[in-house]
């Protein structure tokens, strides 16, 4: 109990005071380990687990897919560690992060979507090549002028599949 600057042993508030400034100090001191050991562990587990998945699924897609797999990785790293720090969302190294993992993420789907409109022309275009051989293989014996009347119209009405 305290009275008029004294506390319960005799003795001025200061030494009060100078021990629970100790007592805060350490307690930041530790809290700040304590956030650095989390943004460790968060890097450590999460990192190379989230690259080989990424690079499995987009590796083998192209040259550029394993650096875009990269930058995103990279800038999960600041987000992640932005969020073990507790850096405000607001926060300018916190909002670039977020921006550069979204942007990679954009940049994936995008390039993933335009690989997938490719290999769906070629497969679209393979389908076509098959069908005409196949008409052609049962056309042409049996009425080779008809078969040279569809082969002009082709050419006339479609000139870039000759």
């Amino acid at each position: 109990m305290r009275t008029n600057g004294v506390s319960g042993n005799g003795h001025t508030g200061a030494p009060d005071t100078a021990a629970a400034a100790t007592r805060l100090a350490e307690s930041l001191r530790a809290e700040a380990c304590g956030r650095q050991d989390a943004v460790r562990r968060v890097l450590a587990l999460d990192v190379p687990v989230l690259r080989e998945s990424l690079l499995e699924h987009y590796g083998d897609l192209g040259p550029q897919y394993p650096l875009l797999v990269e930058r995103l990785v990279q800038a999960h790293v600041r987000a992640m560690a932005c969020d073990a720090r507790g850096a405000d969302l607001k926060d300018v190294v916190h909002v670039r992060a977020a921006d550069e993992v979204r942007k990679s993420v954009a940049a994936l789907q995008r390039y993933t979507e335009s690989l997938k409109q490719e290999i769906i022309q070629k497969r679209v275009e393979a389908q076509v090549v098959r069908v005409v051989e196949i008409i052609e293989a049962v056309v042409l014996p049996v009425a080779p002028q008809l078969w040279n009347e569809v082969m002009a119209a082709i050419a006339e009405r479609a000139p870039s599949l000759e």
